[in-house]
């Protein structure tokens, strides 16, 4: 057998437990190198799946708001239908509704760093003035409904407005 670098002469000249020990120390050594290489690529992979739980996160959110935003539009309609026909149960689901479907709307959009941060606090501020309108609606009967959800009529009427321009530029975003 041929000698490389006197490998062989010097692996003749160990001992059977010698030989073990070193043939041991070669399997660790391949299998830390493994366990590196191993370790990098779960690395790889943690990172490409996080940045896919965003992507999706992302393109969920656009796709709620694409479902809530036009239900504003809704929702104003209905407002507006309570307030001519002084439908006191209408406008309070109406007001109920609004006032939730605009939180969540200001909930998803708080993710969105292109987004007014100033909307936001209007979204919030409207459905407070919802809320209570809904409150005086349900504890007296003395003012007409059109009276009564005025300003919160103006204020959903404004952000539904906005709004209808947001739903285009999501669509834009989520194609």
């Amino acid at each position: 057998m041929m000698d490389i670098f006197g490998i062989v002469d010097w692996w003749k000249a160990l001992t059977f437990s010698d030989q073990l020990g070193v043939a041991g120390l070669i399997v660790s050594v391949v299998g830390f190198a493994l366990a590196i290489q191993q370790l990098k690529k779960t690395a790889k992979a943690s990172v490409a799946t996080k940045s896919a739980i965003e992507e999706t996160s992302r393109r969920m959110s656009l796709n709620h708001l694409l479902v809530l935003l036009p239900q504003l539009r809704v929702i104003e309609g209905d407002l507006d239908a309570a307030a001519a026909d002084d439908d006191r149960r209408l406008a309070i689901r109406s007001l109920v509704s609004y006032s939730h479907t605009a939180n969540q709307v200001a909930s998803l959009l708080e993710g969105d760093s292109e987004v007014d941060i100033a909307m936001i606090e209007k979204l919030r501020a409207s459905a407070k003035t919802a809320g209570s309108a809904k409150s005086t609606l349900v504890t007296s009967n003395r003012q007409t409904v059109r009276t009564v959800t005025k300003a919160a009529v103006e204020e959903v009427g404004e952000i539904s407005s906005y709004c209808g321009g947001l739903v285009a530029q999501f669509q834009v975003k989520a194609s």
